[in-house]
Parts: C-alpha cells; structure tokens; sequence
C-alpha cells in the first residue's frame, strides 16, 4: 500500500481522529499518540496511515506536514482545521472539531439511509409479488385453460405477452440498463447536465428543501468550526462554500469571500444569494453586530440539522403514497386478471 492509494471510509476516519483525539485530549505528544493508535487500530489502512506518521515526525515533520501527504484522502477542510489547530497550540481542540464535522455527516447520512428503509422493502415486496404471479401463477392459469380448451382472457393475454417480452430480451434489458445507468453517471459528470439538473432539483416541491438545507447545513457547520478553529473569515468561507455539493447554489455562494474581502457584511451577501431563509441572517446578522459571530453559527448549524431532518421525513412521507399508488395499480389489475383467469378456467373445465 502507497499513500496515494489509501482510501479511508467515513468510519475509518471516524476511528482515526476519534482515537487520536483523545489521546491530544490526555496531553499525549503527538509521536506517541500515534504509536499507539498503531498499536491499538486492528484496521490495517488506519495501522499503515499511523506507521508513515510517525515516521514521518521521527524524521523532523510537523504532523501537518506529514498528514499533507495524504492530501487527497482527507481533504482541503481537514488539512485547513488540522494546520489552523497546530499552529494556535489547539490541536486537541482542534481535532476534536474535526471530529464533529465528521460524525455529523455520517449522522445524516445513517439518517437518509435509515429514512429510505421502509420505502426499499415496500419496492422489493411489490416486485418480488408481481415476479411469483407473472412467473408462475399466469402461466399456470394459462396452461389449465387452454389445456381444457379454453379462450384466454385478453387480459391475460397481454400479461402473457408482456411476461414473454421480458423473459426473452432479458439480456438485452440488462444491457440497456446497465447502458443507461453508465450513460447517466457519465452525463452527470459533464458540467454542463450537471449544472442543469442541480438547478432544476432545487425547484422541485419538497425534493428542493432537502437539497437546500443539506448544502447549507454542509455550509455552516464548516463554517463554524473553521471559524472557530481561528482561521480568517475568508478563508474559511471559501473552504464552507467548497463543501457545497449542489452546483446551483455553489455558484451562487462561491462570491461571498469575494464580496466579504470588499467590505459587504457577511448577512448582506447570505442574503443576495437568495437561498438562506430569512431568519438565519438575521441569526448571522446578530451575531455580527454583537461580536458573538461563532455562537449564532452554531445556533444557525443547529437549526439546519432540524430542518435537514423534517425535509427527510416530509420527502419520506410523499415518497411512500407514491410507490403504494403505483404498485397499487399494478396489484389491483393483476387481481382482475386472476379472478378472470379464474373464472376462465372453471368455464373451461367439462362438465
């Protein structure tokens, strides 16, 4: 293993900083906390990433230095909050920010996961019981009755038709799913579709307060603890406007550093990009007048979590009728078409 081969989950680096801060927390020095989280980690990206660390320092580097050479595993925001603590004398407090910011994003990530269970196992129970009627109840049906010398419902006719489709271009549907599925992923990677569809997803009812408040919350949960770190508003704007993941809204946040280096309040360029609700500048713009800046940030973060977490439960909750309505007209026209197969296939039976 390299250093521009490691690749550590959000659970590893979870793992990673929460051990070493707490050892920063017990006044460990840096080499050794280290060595022990070498020693302690059974994961063995996390032992390796510990190994070349300290190795690393042993030979006169800073552990800023030594982390920058894993630059791309961890990112701009950590090397920024990981520097700004080594050079403030905070690296415990510092690590311990870290360590917020990322189990706040696991947090709402276990969050949509948790929230798109129940609508998975509704899609899997529909298909896997239109799967058992088209693939062995119809053509039993079917078989009866025509054996018996019977007409076929047109109704189950056209669910024989639409069974015998599948089954005979199967690996044919299969490959222009998986064609559109990598012709989706490669569009979405072109600027141009990427920048359209994130400006049409912010428009959509429901789906577009999701995507709002998430991006924010990114924005001012980095926000805060960069700003809290000590590093200068600016920088740490552009490092909050960096984690914005929707490209709509980073355009429209990507001029705040700049309009803040000419002078504008920081509540009056929130409020020019047209998507921060009013209540949360006016939060910014107390905290700005008062000199209590980082408090209304986090009062600000807490809000956005809260809302983050209405907006799951509210696209949830559209989510669910829909998937019953539609599996709903599936099941109700499969139940036509059995009780008139039934039917079908008494009428056909000799007497």
């Amino acid at each position: 293993m390299t250093k521009n081969d490691l690749k550590l989950s959000l659970s590893e680096k979870i793992t990673f900083v929460s051990m070493l801060t707490n050892y920063f927390q017990a006044e460990i020095p840096v080499s050794e906390a280290l060595s022990l989280v070498e020693q302690d980690c059974s994961n063995r990206k996390i032992k390796y990433l510990a190994h070349s660390l300290t190795s690393a320092i042993a030979k006169g580097n800073s552990l800023y230095k030594a982390l920058d050479k894993f630059h791309d595993t961890f990112g701009d925001i950590f090397m920024a909050i990981a520097r700004a603590g080594e050079e403030s004398g905070e690296i415990d407090k510092n690590w311990k920010r870290l360590l917020t910011i990322l189990e706040s994003e696991k947090q709402i990530r276990d969050k949509i996961i948790f929230a798109m269970i129940y609508p998975c196992i509704l899609t899997i129970i529909g298909l896997i019981v239109i799967v058992i009627f088209l693939g062995w109840v119809f053509p039993s049906f079917a078989e009866t009755i025509t054996g018996n010398g019977g007409n076929l419902p047109a109704s189950l006719v056209f669910l024989l038709a639409f069974r015998a489709f599948i089954f005979n271009n199967f690996i044919l549907l299969g490959l222009a799913i998986i064609a559109a599925v990598v012709a989706f992923i490669y569009a979405m990677k072109q600027k141009a579709c990427r920048d359209f569809v994130d400006k049409i997803a912010v428009k959509i009812p429901v789906l577009s307060n999701l995507i709002k408040y998430l991006n924010l919350m990114h924005f001012f949960a980095i926000f805060q603890v960069t700003y809290d770190a000590g590093i200068p508003i600016v920088h740490s704007l552009e490092l909050a406007t960096s984690s914005v993941k929707n490209s709509y809204i980073y355009g429209k946040f990507k001029q705040i550093p700049i309009k803040i280096e000419k002078g504008l309040t920081l509540a009056k360029t929130l409020k020019m990009t047209d998507i921060v609700p009013f209540d949360m500048i006016a939060i910014i713009s107390s905290g700005e007048n008062s000199g209590k800046l980082g408090q209304m940030l986090q009062t600000v973060s807490k809000t956005l979590e809260e809302k983050v977490d209405a907006a799951i439960k509210a696209l949830v909750k559209l989510i669910e009728p829909i998937l019953i309505v539609i599996f709903g007209i599936f099941v109700l026209y499969m139940l036509v078409v059995f009780v008139k197969s039934n039917l079908a296939m008494l009428n056909s039976i000799p007497m």
